[in-house]
């Protein structure tokens, strides 16, 4: 067990470095966070993300799951600051999904289990 769980290793921080890249980069908050939350469960490998990263990842109001727009629950309009401003509004569209996890890992995750494997045969083959 101890093998695979150094492989799942060695394979989750290249895959982090990977996410980490293409994260978006408003904050850096999302893009720092797969370096100090990556754990191995098992044979899983998860990674605690700030909470707006499945907002980010697959969109939010008519571009999310629920496909409506986002509306206040309580108030009359929805405040909030963006990018420095002040905004005071009735409803809003939400935000278009930015995939970028499902995407680097469809695109990055065989090279990169490669590159997991010459690493992890270099370490036990001594």
């Amino acid at each position: 067990m101890a093998y695979e769980k150094e492989f799942l290793e060695i394979f989750g921080a290249l895959m982090s470095q990977e996410f980490s890249k293409s994260a978006p980069k408003d904050t850096s908050l999302l893009a720092n966070s797969f370096f100090n939350t990556m754990r191995i469960e098992g044979n899983t490998i998860k990674w605690s993300l700030p909470e707006y990263a499945e907002y980010v990842e697959f969109g939010t109001g008519i571009y999310g799951p629920k496909g409506k727009p986002i509306v206040p629950k309580e108030k009359k309009a929805l405040a909030f600051k963006y990018k420095g401003n002040n905004v005071v509004v009735k409803s809003i569209k939400g935000q278009r999904a930015n995939p970028f996890i499902r995407h680097t890992f469809n695109r990055k995750s065989g090279e990169i289990f490669k590159q997991a494997l010459e690493i992890w045969k270099e370490r036990f083959s001594s």
